[in-house]
């Protein structure tokens, strides 16, 4: 197990675990309803593109901020 950030809060996730791998186990330990389709992922300060959320894999202490778009006007 390895710690990261993410939203804010210390968790814990499974070591060598890839950015999607690492926000779905988030959503279970928060027990948060999220659709993976609608949000946008900011790693280590950066804006990660989808395609990298299967090939990147987090670190120690790394932070992770997942953001749900919002309809409205």
């Amino acid at each position: 197990m390895i710690q990261i950030n993410y939203n804010g809060d210390q968790i814990s996730i499974d070591k060598n675990s890839t950015i999607l791998s690492a926000i779905e186990q988030a959503i279970l330990l928060r027990d948060e309803s999220i659709s993976l389709k609608g949000i946008a992922v900011v790693y280590n300060n950066k804006v990660l593109p989808r395609r990298l959320w299967t090939e990147t894999v987090c670190q120690q202490s790394d932070e992770l901020q997942v953001f749900q778009a919002v309809a409205g006007g």
